[in-house]
């Protein structure tokens, strides 16, 4: 029987819910997480804490809740997760469904993304894969039909903009919110990465090309086929992650184990190469087939570590391993990405002056005299974030 250590050290935390959940596909790594928990002295609290906020805690009862050795009450902290995420996605799947109809009706072509595409369509059971909200990728031109068909919907714009046109020129998505219980976040891409290199440099074209069908709620749509979805969720955990996800890895490295042998991987690695994602291929895929019990075809990793990475891919990666939390480092990392001076400029000038609407939104501007105020004040607390960004880097 698995005992409940005296000792919260949460050093093989990780490790542990990487075994208990690549035990989908490989049974004998539950006897390692076994044997590791065993050995490595830390408690199941820790164990909680970690599954809970890496949102794994559906996928470790589906693997434990056969385990004669698991303490029942443990089981049933997981077993309480799994119900509530089993009762929340059914209830984002049902309005999911309401969204798709809408779109359907007005001609609006849509790809589910990340957990909404996953969930049903490879973990076969909703309630193991949380979704936290609802991500799809639209064509450009049809930005703003989709805002306006969903405000009968109660849906409204989670953030203002700095201003009007600010985010389709230089985002990859809006964040839509629907208020309630629960409330509803709708994410609506049309480029499928945030860095501004990559808008540019991605064609998504490719992506529409190569999705394939899938019914939500009686409505045909598509999902990423299974090519582009490996080099999206790569490129997502690297880049936007830093490599950093349980529950992301555990995408990634199921589809390798339901597709492994379906893949085009000549195609997935032209395309990775085409895109400047090299490094994030290289960077996931690697840890993946290290870490996750996974095996791909011989040969592919060699042909995957020859491939050259660019000097532009090395430096956004460098960039986005630094901290992000400081505004001046996030402008910077921003404004280096976009191409053009011009662009650049102007994007600059967007963010020294924002809207109107924008300024009273972020800064809780009640007296419409104190307004010319607040921009110099903006500028000063980017100052200040310039001048911290300097110590930071010479240290």
């Amino acid at each position: 029987m698995i005992p409940e250590n005296s000792i919260t050290k949460d050093s093989g935390c990780e490790e542990f819910l990487r075994l208990c959940l690549s035990s989908r596909w490989s049974p004998e790594n539950l006897t390692k997480a076994v044997d590791l928990y065993n050995a490595s002295g830390f408690a199941w609290s820790p164990v909680i804490d970690l599954a809970q906020k890496e949102h794994t805690s559906p996928l470790m009862y589906r693997a434990l809740r056969d385990a004669t050795d698991v303490p029942p009450e443990i089981l049933k902290i997981f077993y309480k997760d799994y119900l509530w995420w089993g009762r929340h996605n059914l209830l984002v799947f049902h309005e999911l469904g309401k969204l798709l109809h809408v779109l359907d009706g007005n001609n609006i072509s849509v790809i589910l993304l990340k957990g909404v595409a996953l969930a049903e369509n490879l973990y076969d059971n909703m309630a193991l894969r949380p979704l936290r909200d609802m991500d799809i990728l639209v064509h450009f031109e049809d930005r703003y039909a989709l805002i306006e068909l969903l405000k009968p919907l109660n849906y409204r714009l989670k953030e203002i903009e700095v201003h009007d046109t600010a985010t389709f020129e230089y985002e990859n998505e809006i964040v839509l919110m629907k208020t309630g219980e629960p409330e509803y976040y709708l994410d609506f891409h049309w480029n499928l990465l945030d860095s501004m290199y990559y808008q540019h440099v991605v064609d998504v074209d490719w992506f529409w090309q190569t999705a394939v069908p899938v019914s939500i709620d009686g409505i045909e749509t598509m999902i990423l086929g299974p090519e582009a979805q490996i080099l999206h969720l790569c490129s997502h955990l690297s880049i936007h992650h830093q490599n950093e996800g349980l529950l992301w890895f555990n995408d990634i490295a199921m589809l390798l184990h339901k597709y492994n042998d379906k893949l085009d991987w000549t195609v997935l690695l032209d395309q990775a190469v085409q895109f400047d994602l090299v490094l994030s291929l290289q960077n996931t895929l690697l840890k993946v087939v290290k870490e996750w019990a996974i095996d791909v075809p011989r040969g592919i990793l060699d042909r995957l570590l020859t491939l050259d990475v660019s000097v532009n891919e090395k430096r956004i990666h460098e960039r986005r391993r630094s901290d992000t939390r400081l505004v001046a480092r996030r402008f910077y990392t921003d404004l280096s990405e976009i191409p053009g001076w011009s662009s650049r400029l102007r994007y600059a000038l967007l963010h020294f002056f924002p809207s109107i609407t924008y300024m009273k939104r972020r800064y809780d501007i009640r007296r419409p005299y104190l307004l010319p105020f607040y921009y110099p004040y903006r500028w000063l607390v980017g100052l200040a974030s310039v001048v911290r960004l300097s110590l930071l880097d010479e240290k």
